[in-house]
């Protein structure tokens, strides 16, 4: 496999930050190919793109995302969230990232007392997943990754919304063959 760039950047909210500890440490590895890892509880698309801006992501062959969730929890509506999401990925790809790997918005077993019912935030989840899918046909070095193998809620932890152990093993085989697949297009 020839790749074009340094290795690959996963980012995103808290599942990124536990991928990476899941993996044994901030980096795992993809054929001898180092993959980084940066994400953080909480993150939103608004706080990643404020600090994209002074990115440079040229040394990458391939930029990972997974956010959304945390954005869909509050008062933006799916659509609002989708474009968010497609306008930081052009902004990636201005940063020099070569492709962009968006992981699709995974659904929820529970929800906080006080905010969306779960029903309403899945809902949303659907909804935003179609549009991504739709309107990132137009850009170029985009894909929208489907994690078919991480939806049962027997891979959720206690809390609903994060992966047990068994979750993280097929979220991290689905992100490995996220990035194989979108490298060899």
């Amino acid at each position: 496999m020839q790749w074009q760039g340094f290795g690959g950047w996963t980012m995103g909210h808290s599942f990124v930050r536990r991928l990476g500890g899941f993996v044994n440490g901030a980096e795992g590895k993809i054929h001898d190919h180092k993959i980084d890892f940066w994400g953080f509880p909480g993150a939103t698309v608004r706080i990643l793109r404020q600090k994209a801006l002074g990115w440079d992501l040229s040394k990458f062959c391939i930029v990972y995302v997974e956010l959304g969730s945390n954005d869909l929890c509050g008062c933006q509506s799916a659509e609002a969230v989708c474009q968010n999401l497609l306008d930081l990925v052009r902004l990636l790809l201005s940063r020099g990232a070569p492709k962009v790997v968006v992981g699709e918005i995974l659904y929820r077993g529970k929800m906080r007392e006080g905010g969306l019912t779960l029903e309403t935030y899945n809902t949303k989840v659907s909804f935003a997943n179609q549009k991504l899918r739709e309107q990132a046909l137009s850009i170029d070095n985009v894909r929208i990754w489907t994690h078919d193998r991480v939806r049962s809620a027997n891979l959720l932890s206690h809390d609903g919304v994060h992966l047990n152990s068994r979750g993280m093993r097929h979220y991290w085989r689905s992100v490995k063959g996220a990035v194989l697949v979108s490298l060899h297009k």
